[in-house]
């Protein structure tokens, strides 16, 4: 059985590894032997092949750490350990060390992962709470806050510095011998070499990218029933690399992947069930498959579980999963459950109590779910259930959402600075809001916005609201059509042209519009225009 712990880093990193480690082993009561770090004396016996054992022990721990230096960044051994780990679905704690920043990681697959501060002790404290839910390290919280003290009380922890400067990387000659190491291990038939190799190529980061090699060696280690190997080769199936999806490849080996008990593979493989790709589109397999992912362990099959089973109308198990991940504070999730409290869901009554509490949850500054600021601002402007109305509260919302880009909101933030509600009366600002909605398409914004500049009365306002009317046209809005027959039947701001205003009028009243249909039965009879082809 592999060590608990993989720790990665530069060599020339050597001394602060070593602090970070009795950092660990005095402050977590974590074993020596249970952290590979081959820093430490002993680690790796002379005479042997170290690539071999390196790669058994990332695949074979339970964490990866990354002590990410300038030194890491610049090693393309560390970097190989690195995506190794991202490939293999490791769970990875890096631990970024000054200078190092988020810009510096852009080039790496750890691009957009949060990282900890080893200087940090709110970092260092979620590390290891993370460690102690992983039965990774014993649960004493004085011992630990004394090392932590004792450990920040070192002074800075600074990586070596590097010896070339900052972005220029010579890696060639190491990373030649890396690759001749790995080539020689899938000589002697070694399959996580197939996979390493397999990935390295098919990413292209370490090596020029070469989908078609990169597939080779991942069909070899995936023909060796290599599950991880099985996972990559049907997602570079499912992305096209070969020049087109072929989602019958995919889901051969997706499935083949779900079989052999790879996780990952069990949630990629009920989406293919789910959208009929690669075979025929069936719900009850999808369901079955999320529901085994989750079993191992996957939260992340929480969601679209719930979603699968609304599709089966199985509305009691999908509130149960969307109620699992809204506590795992997914957003979408809190909006979505929100939702099906507000109107109801299968003989469930609806509960705007709930409902709200959801939507306000959602709505919160670090998930600004704009769908779920809207659906607040609609419960405070309507008044549901145990919510007043109220306007101000409504627009707070529908303001923020609209800021956000939130077309409904837009409008609905318009509305209200038209008529004075909850706010002072600002033409301006409505005229704003509502032009911003109408850029999106909404038709009764535009027809609003095109109203209120035909109310100025002034040759730009006219010429304005007929751009706006017309554009509401486009969509069929009778009101548009009818408005638009006024425009053209009086000249304002354009050329009189009473032909087309008759057509528009005409067009109205085919929608039913009451007012179009009277003027074309007698208010127009007493005005005289020249007569057409009409």
């Amino acid at each position: 059985m592999g060590n608990r712990i993989f720790f990665s880093h530069a060599s020339a990193d050597k001394e602060l590894v070593e602090r970070v480690v009795d950092f660990f082993v005095s402050s977590m009561d974590i074993q020596r032997r249970e952290i590979f770090c081959t820093s430490l004396k002993g680690t790796l016996p002379p005479g042997k092949e170290f690539i071999p054992r390196i790669k058994q022990e990332i695949a074979g721990c339970k964490v990866v750490v990354m002590l990410i230096t300038q030194a890491y960044l610049e090693s393309p051994f560390c970097l190989a350990e690195l995506g190794a780990a991202w490939a293999l679905n490791q769970e990875i704690y890096p631990l970024t060390v000054s200078p190092v920043t988020y810009k510096d990681l852009e080039r790496t697959p750890l691009k957009g992962i949060q990282c900890l501060d080893l200087q940090s002790e709110e970092d260092l404290s979620v590390l290891y709470d993370s460690f102690v839910k992983s039965e990774i390290a014993e649960s004493n919280e004085l011992l630990f806050r004394k090392g932590l003290h004792q450990f920040l009380a070192g002074g800075p922890a600074h990586g070596s510095a590097s010896k070339e400067q900052p972005g220029i990387i010579d890696h060639a000659e190491e990373l030649k011998d890396y690759i001749k190491g790995l080539e020689d291990q899938v000589a002697k038939k070694d399959v996580q070499a197939q996979f390493l190799l397999g990935c390295i190529y098919s990413e292209g980061i370490l090596v020029p990218q070469d989908t078609r090699k990169g597939i080779e060696y991942l069909r070899e280690a995936a023909d060796n029933d290599d599950p991880a190997a099985q996972y990559h080769l049907s997602s570079l199936y499912y992305r096209g690399v070969t020049g087109k999806p072929d989602f019958d490849k995919a889901f051969q080996w997706e499935k083949k992947a779900a079989d052999n008990r790879y996780v990952p593979a069990m949630g990629e493989l009920a989406w293919l069930y789910r959208a009929g790709l690669g075979c025929e589109r069936d719900l009850e397999e999808a369901k079955c498959w999320y529901e085994k992912a989750i079993e191992k362990g996957y939260v992340g099959a929480y969601r679209p579980l719930a979603e699968v089973c609304e599709l089966l109308l199985l509305f009691d198990d999908a509130v149960k999963w969307w109620e699992k991940a809204a506590d795992l504070n997914d957003s979408y999730a809190c909006y979505h459950l929100g939702k099906l409290y507000k109107d109801g869901y299968g003989k469930q009554k609806p509960n705007y109590q709930k409902a709200a509490e959801l939507f306000r949850r959602a709505s919160e500054p670090e998930h600004n779910q704009v769908e779920a600021q809207y659906e607040l601002g609609q419960m405070y402007y309507l008044g549901y259930g145990f919510v007043g109305r109220d306007f101000k509260e409504a627009l707070r919302w529908f303001q923020s959402a609209a800021e956000a880009g939130q077309v409904n909101s837009q409008y609905n933030t318009a509305y209200q600075y038209q008529y004075g509600l909850g706010v002072e009366q600002n033409i301006d600002a409505a005229i704003e809001w509502f032009e911003k909605a109408a850029a999106h398409g909404h038709v009764l914004s535009q027809v609003h916005v095109a109203n209120l500049y035909a109310s100025l009365h002034t040759a730009a306002g006219y010429e304005k609201a007929r751009y706006w009317y017309e554009q509401a046209c486009k969509q069929n809005g009778f009101e548009a059509y009818r408005k638009l027959g006024d425009l053209y039947f009086w000249g304002l701001g354009c050329q009189a042209d009473r032909a087309k205003a008759l057509r528009y009028y005409r067009k109205a009243a085919e929608q039913g519009d009451d007012i179009a249909k009277a003027k074309l039965g007698m208010g127009l009879k007493t005005i005289p225009f020249e007569k057409t082809g009409e």
